[in-house]
Parts: C-alpha cells; sequence; structure tokens
C-alpha cells in the first residue's frame, strides 16, 4: 500500500528530526507535487555539522544548504530509512494502518 505525499513528508520529518531538530521539511508546491524539500534550520548559513550528519546517516545527498527526495525516489528512500531504524519502521507499519481505515 503506498503513502500520500503528506505521508511521506511525516515520515521523513520523523526520521531525520530524530537525528536533528533544526532540519525543515516540507512538501514541494505546484509541479513539483509530491516531491520533499529538506532545507537546513537557518538556511542563509546552510547546513551545520548535527544536520549534515542527521542527511548522510540516511545517505541522502545534499549541497549548501537543501536536499530533496524526489517523487520518483521516494520509496527507495522510505525503504532505507526503514532499514537503518526500527523507530522509523515503527511509525511507517503505523501510517500503513491509518490508510488501511
Amino acid at each position: 500500500m503506498r503513502l500520500t505525499t503528506k505521508q511521506v513528508a511525516k515520515l521523513i520529518r520523523f526520521a531525520l528530526k530524530k537525528r536533528c531538530k533544526t532540519l525543515k521539511v516540507r512538501m514541494a508546491r505546484g509541479t513539483a507535487y509530491g516531491n520533499i524539500d529538506i532545507w537546513a534550520g537557518d538556511s542563509s548559513k546552510g547546513f551545520t555539522p548535527e544536520e549534515k550528519a542527521a542527511l548522510e546517516f540516511y545517505g541522502l545527498p545534499y549541497c549548501a544548504n537543501c536536499a530533496g527526495v524526489s517523487y520518483e525516489d521516494r520509496e527507495y528512500w522510505i525503504k532505507r530509512m526503514c532499514q537503518l531504524d526500527p523507530e522509523v519502521e515503527a511509525y511507517y507499519l503505523s501510517l500503513i494502518l491509518q490508510n488501511r481505515q
């Protein structure tokens, strides 16, 4: 069963905020709807070492102050996050159960 874009954003936000509270995770809008944008807490200064470590833990590529998960790649990143962190997997399963109700 597939997650909605809002649920994917929630899951990625949950995973990243566990590692670093300052990261900003948002759904893209307009023609990019379905993509997830990840921004540095203070985007004018770029990612802090703590923010970079959170992204690197999951293997997410990033540039100076932003990262992203495309619509096409989000299933891969969800699977990877679930494999690396049992709490993320438990949260993922709870979202799947919400869809069935």
